[in-house]
């Protein structure tokens, strides 16, 4: 896998990726309403929203021309993209069933660290000092801003556990979509793996899972048209143009603005300490999209 990118992506790619994790910060923000109205599983929510966005999609993306060359090669990527797609969401929503939000969360977002290991051999990219700077200053800050040290035991290690196999899926997700958007374009890369990612997902909706209130189902859709859609086309947008490394960092922002959500909307408290590491995410994130992009390590083969 590698791909070209431009030494320094545009402000307008990079904002694109961190409007997009904002976004996703929001989801609570809908689904909280949704779930008032009855408990919905998890795996119906996430499937109800990648299916409402593979089908709103697949019209731009059939219009667009299907690449030539290494047809086998484009498959597969196409096809491991999906599955890993829909492993990262299971393993994240099975965390947060075996632990706090916190734990599930922090040990998710590894994701940058892993991506940044990767991106080298996989994508032939670099990842600058400073960069690097940013990553750490971020993490701290998402360390201090979720608290995990305050979590109760008990099955704390398995939701860790399966945090962490959702960061690594996830960077894998985000390895894959890359190496695809050489070739295909931000809406093509997009929908045509979620049809394996729903297969994954498939197996785990409950028998009636689907039998929601109209109420939730309001609150679903609104949640589907700006983080679900929205974020996804300003994502893949984005990641056309940026590197790997790069918008791992900046999807930091997601659990910020959930953070802030949960306390402005739902009356969280939000300690001394958590406004600081915040400040410490915002602090990296914005370190990182002053940050040089990395160069290619090698030649693309």
């Amino acid at each position: 896998m590698s791909s070209q990118l431009p030494h320094k992506p545009p402000v307008s790619a990079q904002l694109a990726v961190a409007l997009a994790a904002s976004l996703w910060g929001t989801w609570s923000l809908f689904l909280r309403h949704a779930e008032r109205a009855g408990a919905i599983a998890p795996a119906v929510e996430v499937f109800v929203a990648m299916g409402a966005v593979m089908v709103f999609y697949l019209p731009s993306a059939l219009r667009a021309p299907w690449p030539r060359g290494d047809q086998r090669r484009l498959i597969v990527l196409i096809v491991l993209g999906g599955l890993v797609d829909g492993v990262n969401n299971l393993c994240f929503f099975s965390a947060m069933q075996h632990t706090t939000v916190a734990v599930a969360v922090v040990t998710h977002y590894l994701t940058p660290l892993l991506v940044i290991v990767l991106a080298t051999p996989l994508l032939k990219e670099r990842f600058p000092k400073r960069g690097w700077q940013a990553v750490i200053i971020a993490l701290l800050g998402l360390w201090l801003l979720l608290r995990p040290w305050e979590s109760a035991a008990g099955t704390a290690w398995l939701g860790a556990a399966l945090g962490a196999a959702s960061a690594v899926f996830y960077a894998l997700n985000v390895i894959i979509c890359r190496s695809l958007q050489s070739r295909l374009g931000a809406t093509q890369t997009l929908v045509y793996r979620l049809p394996f990612a729903l297969l994954v997902l498939a197996p785990f909706i409950p028998k009636g899972g689907f039998v929601i209130a109209p109420h939730a189902w309001g609150w679903l859709g609104a949640g589907i048209l700006l983080p679900g859609l929205l974020g996804a086309w300003l994502f893949f947008r984005g990641l056309a143009k940026v590197p790997a490394n790069l918008a791992s960092v900046l999807t930091l922002l997601e659990p910020l603005i959930a953070t802030l959500v949960g306390t402005l909307a739902f009356g969280e408290k939000l300690p001394w300490i958590s406004c600081l590491g915040g400040a410490l995410v915002l602090a990296g994130a914005g370190l990182a999209l002053t940050t040089p992009a990395p160069k290619a390590a090698s030649e693309p083969q």
